[in-house]
């Protein structure tokens, strides 16, 4: 009798386990919404034939090549060429109560020499100080990477930033008026080290 005791328990502890552990994985991922900016009529920064819209979905592509972490969860406001509205954006990204949000975006500047990452998060959200240090994190990395020189970030009153339910950072990389940024913007390798920093910068955070 007492073995069978000892077996039934046994059995209930494994039981246990079996269907803990599922769900103590589950706890760990992470859900990322990557806003991938302007998109079909709206071309955002253009410069000769290079536009914004192609380059931030180029980049938003590799980041998704690139990630080998089953617990970060990317998902993409757009993957074609469509110009969906901010607010069809924010609303897709609060139906999925993700863990952060990260909208990529591509400067430009009347004054060529302009250049480097900028990094930005909103002072009216309810997860500025999570936001904030995502944006510390993004600029500190690009400049260890030495990719670009980084600002520090700094609070801007941008739509997606305002209105994610979520830590929410708007990240310009590069200028497409400076000659140097563009030449790195264009180039596959280059886009796929930004793409590493950027998923780095999540992981870290």
């Amino acid at each position: 009798m007492k073995t069978y005791f000892r077996i039934a328990l046994a059995l209930s502890v494994l039981t246990f386990f079996a269907f803990t552990t599922p769900l103590e994985k589950k706890k760990n991922i992470i859900t990322v919404v990557i806003d991938v900016s302007h998109g079909g009529s709206d071309a955002g920064m253009q410069h000769d034939h290079l536009a914004e819209k192609d380059l931030v979905r180029q980049i938003a592509a590799k980041m998704e090549a690139l990630n080998s972490d089953a617990n970060i969860q990317l998902h993409f406001t757009r993957r074609s060429d469509e110009n969906i509205p901010l607010h069809h954006r924010v609303g897709y990204i609060n139906s999925l109560e993700p863990d952060m949000v990260l909208s990529l975006h591509i400067n430009a500047n009347e004054k060529s020499e302009a250049s480097g990452v900028s990094v930005f998060y909103s002072d009216n959200s309810s997860h500025k100080t999570q936001s904030k240090s995502f944006a510390d994190t993004i600029s500190s990395l690009f400049e260890a990477e030495g990719l670009f020189s980084a600002a520090t970030a700094k609070t801007a009153p941008f739509y997606i930033l305002k209105n994610s339910q979520a830590p929410a950072v708007l990240v310009e990389l590069g200028y497409l008026t400076n000659a140097d940024d563009r030449e790195k913007l264009i180039n596959s390798e280059i886009q796929e080290a930004i793409a590493k920093t950027l998923l780095l910068a999540i992981d870290q955070n």
